[in-house]
């Protein structure tokens, strides 16, 4: 430890300012305690420290700096800015260097450093909570803070570990979306006061956001590392990770696919909402959804059939290399727009992206398109629905655009408790057959993140791309114009969404609330105990993995990929072993059929008695006609039977000749017979 101190001066005795600062370690953010500074002062032979000073700030309760030895790394003065400076500079530093990270982050009992609580906007509150903040140059820098121990443990709120059974086979309630009975047209946006804060929602109980919005704050207290290890304990399958893919964006699809079977994977046991066969070109887009990980997943599962376009951001949002994806993806087609910034907001990017997947199709566009935006909001968790309303639209925009009839959608996005949430959903869905909301177990159960799934698209959207583009030509507006107090507060008539709709929006948000709530309840539970153990991970995450068809690592991967080799190829022998059995079997099938029908046939073709013929002449005949009336021969006779008569017609009988008729009546003779009439 010694030696992580010594190439760094963290302040300097001469600078005055030390005696207005509290001592505090970069290393462990505590305070060192009472027995600490009397070691250095005897060991230094020091004099001159404040003990009243030292009774107020420092705690003797703590066992690690009372047995500390008497030299030690840390100075006796009080630190000044330039202890902050250097503090930033370590912070910064050993964030990525392995276990210096641990050590300049963690902390016993004394201060706890806090990231703005109160913040410096209410220092009424600040200092009625005895926090205080470092100096005043170096505050807007930093914003770090510190508050002492028994004030720290005024802040916890009573919370404790959930110890449940956590279950790896979900559950999701998808609707039938039925047309829209209204006109969906441009006219119906409908703009407003923009608002600073949520307001009141038609589709959540308020006093349940309340509540879940009051306990969010307390997040911001806790420093970087006891956030990290708090919200890692608390999400039960944060086991899971990225398992074989690039990241844990991968595995959410991976969750979402062995819902919905969207790539028609028969291992999953269930119907496949997509119309594409096993045999056929998969094609896929995924938009603001760099590096990837969903197109990862879909390569992974598709093999050579997928066929992905992608938009993101160029930059730091940009998709990754290939060599970071699993499988090969050379197949897809990275895509910025016409300017090549790959921004979603602009039309013209949008109308060049469905170009090119149209020309890529042939007209056929595609069977699904995925939607991974979003941006950093540190500090604004609870403004998350409004901050990205326009992104969550212009996905929605983009998908309508280029999905093919019989498409499914798959979107990621955060509280729908809005009125423009709502509406804009609502218009989109009835352009599908069926809708669903669900929150993956890949999820943190903390946060408010949620994917919309809108399976086979059955109608067309062209009414409601005309509205989304307004309202993405209205928000542009709104950027251009400055001090622009207004916003869209809905895309259709509220009170026109359909009952059915609305309760299902409301039931799942205040499903997801309450979820919410214990999960953030949980997340304080380990914040503030951090020696407390989480649940069973790894056997959760195994149960789940195995429930999606994922394997846990890539030697997993291999040995999965070999075993559905080798049953495929089973297959295929059997196959071929078992035609010559069933083409035998055909045949000898077809064969007993045609003799049954055969047999039939015969049964039906019951012969009459056979007369002794008789001998007449031709005078004998004609008096025997002219006695009897002249026979209907349409009646009389089939067809065939009608061809054969004519023919008689024709012959010319002598005196002499025998007529030996096989039917005596016209009714024994069978329809449609192959019978032949023969004359001797």
């Amino acid at each position: 430890m010694n030696d992580l101190l010594f190439p760094f001066v963290l302040y300097s005795q001469d600078d005055p300012d030390y005696t207005n600062m509290p001592s505090i370690s970069p290393y462990r953010n505590d305070m060192p305690s009472k027995a600490f500074w009397e070691i250095e002062i005897k060991g230094t032979k020091r004099k001159g420290i404040n003990k009243d000073m030292q009774a107020q700030l420092y705690t003797d309760q703590d066992p690690y700096y009372n047995s500390m030895p008497g030299e030690s790394p840390f100075r006796t003065e009080m630190p000044n800015k330039n202890y902050w400076i250097n503090y930033q500079r370590m912070a910064d530093m050993t964030k990525e260097q392995g276990k210096r990270k641990e050590i300049v982050h963690e902390f016993r009992i004394g201060v706890q450093i806090l990231m703005n609580l109160g913040g410096r906007e209410n220092p009424e509150f600040m200092a009625q909570q005895n926090i205080y903040e470092m100096p005043k140059d170096l505050a807007d820098g930093s914003g770090l803070a510190y508050v002492l121990d028994d004030e720290l443990e005024k802040l916890k709120p009573e919370v404790k570990r959930r110890d449940r059974f956590v279950p790896h086979k979900q559950e999701v309630e998808i609707i039938d979306c039925k047309p829209c009975e209204n006109e969906i047209v441009e006219s119906n946006i409908v703009l407003g006061e923009a608002r600073s804060d949520l307001g009141h929602s038609n589709y959540c109980e308020q006093s349940h956001i309340d509540r879940l919005f009051k306990k969010k704050e307390l997040f911001q207290p806790l420093s970087e590392y006891v956030f990290e290890q708090a919200r890692r304990k608390s999400n039960q399958y944060e086991k899971i990770g990225k398992a074989i893919f690039m990241n844990r964006a991968a595995v959410k699809m991976a969750n979402i696919d062995a819902l919905f079977n969207l790539t028609n994977t028969p291992e999953f046991g269930i119907p496949s909402f997509t119309d594409v066969s096993q045999n056929e070109l998969f094609y896929f887009a995924d938009i603001c959804a760099g590096p990837g990980g969903f197109t990862d997943y879909l390569y992974w599962r598709l093999g050579d059939r997928a066929r992905g376009f992608g938009m993101t951001l160029k930059g730091d949002h940009d998709w990754a290399p290939n060599s970071r994806f699993l499988t090969n993806v050379s197949t897809f087609v990275k895509s910025y727009g016409e300017d090549g910034t790959g921004n979603i907001f602009k039309v013209d990017n949008l109308a060049f992206f469905k170009d090119q997947i149209s020309n890529a199709t042939k007209g056929k566009m595609l069977s699904l398109v995925t939607a991974d935006g979003g941006i950093a909001v540190d500090g604004q968790e609870n403004d998350q629905e409004m901050l990205l309303k326009r992104l969550v639209m212009c996905q929605f925009f983009c998908a309508l655009a280029i999905l093919r009839k019989g498409g499914n959608f798959v979107c990621k996005v955060f509280d729908v408790f809005t009125d423009f949430s709502a509406s804009l959903l609502y218009i989109v869905a009835q352009c599908f057959e069926k809708f669903c909301i669900v929150k993956p177990y890949t999820s943190r159960p903390a946060n408010s993140e949620r994917y919309v799934v809108f399976l086979k698209l059955n109608r067309d959207p062209s009414d409601v791309i005309n509205v989304l583009a307004k309202a993405n030509e209205t928000f542009q507006e709104f950027e251009r114009t400055r001090g622009n107090t207004f916003d869209i507060m809905s895309l259709f008539p509220i009170e026109k969404i359909p009952s059915y709709f609305g309760q299902y929006l409301k039931k799942s948000n205040e499903e997801l609330v309450r979820s919410q709530t214990d999960g953030v309840d949980e997340f304080l539970c380990y914040a503030y105990d951090l020696n407390m153990e989480p649940l069973d991970q790894d056997g959760i995450a195994f149960r789940c993995l195995k429930e999606w068809r994922v394997p846990r690592n890539k030697l997993e991967d291999t040995e999965m990929k070999m075993a559905k080799s080798k049953q495929e190829a089973l297959y295929r022998q059997q196959q071929h072993q078992q035609q010559p059995q069933q083409q035998y079997q055909q045949q000898h099938q077809q064969h007993s059929q045609q003799q049954q029908q055969q047999q039939q046939y015969m049964d039906s073709m019951q012969k009459p008695a056979v007369q002794e013929p008789i001998y007449v002449g031709k005078e004998e005949i004609d008096k025997e006609l002219d006695k009897e009336e002249e026979p209907d021969e349409d009646k009389m006779f089939t067809p065939l039977g009608s061809i054969i008569m004519e023919h008689m017609k024709r012959m010319t009988p002598y005196k002499g000749d025998i007529i030996r008729p096989l039917f005596t009546h016209h009714s024994k003779i069978p329809q449609e017979s192959s019978t032949y009439f023969s004359f001797t």
